[in-house]
């Protein structure tokens, strides 16, 4: 089973909060601050690296895979060896992402751009990088610019 990765669009002092509130382990604050951010995804398989593999496909002709994979900063650590790890999303990747005209010629550049950062079978990363993927990571990233929010990543080691 594929990991599953939780993006929450809000602003950075509600993430605060709410990784306070992780590390201390009150899961009712927690549970409180989840529920005033504008917005919380969940996706299955599809973290960070698969989104900017995607923004850098969109913004550049030849990608920088590696550079593109370093552009989400790191926010908090709520333990460094167990996770949760939470990021930030570049914001304008974001904002590329948003505007970004979804078809099967950027599909294909995204999934040999994931294939050659990520070393995966090309077949089964057609199965998980789909359009309805693109349009996911798209609907955040509108989202996200037009309330002037940036998106987080939270993820289990």
């Amino acid at each position: 089973m594929s990991q599953l990765y939780d993006f929450f669009l809000c602003s950075r002092e509600q993430i605060d909060r709410w990784t306070a509130a992780m590390a201390e382990m009150d899961e009712d604050r927690q549970a409180q601050i989840e529920e005033s951010m504008p917005a919380q995804v969940t996706l299955q398989g599809l973290g960070n690296n698969e989104f900017e593999m995607l923004a850098a496909c969109v913004t550049e002709e030849e990608p920088d895979l590696v550079a593109a994979a370093a552009s989400s900063d790191m926010v908090h650590a709520v333990s460094e060896e167990e996770g949760p790890w939470i990021l930030s999303l570049n914001a304008e990747q974001v904002a590329a992402v948003a505007k970004a005209t979804l078809d099967d010629a950027l599909l294909e550049k995204w999934i040999a751009a994931t294939a050659e950062f990520q070393g995966g079978d090309v077949e089964w990363l057609r199965e998980l990088l789909t359009l309805e993927a693109a349009q996911d990571y798209q609907q955040m990233c509108q989202a996200a610019v037009a309330d002037d929010l940036k998106i987080y990543l939270c993820f289990y080691g």
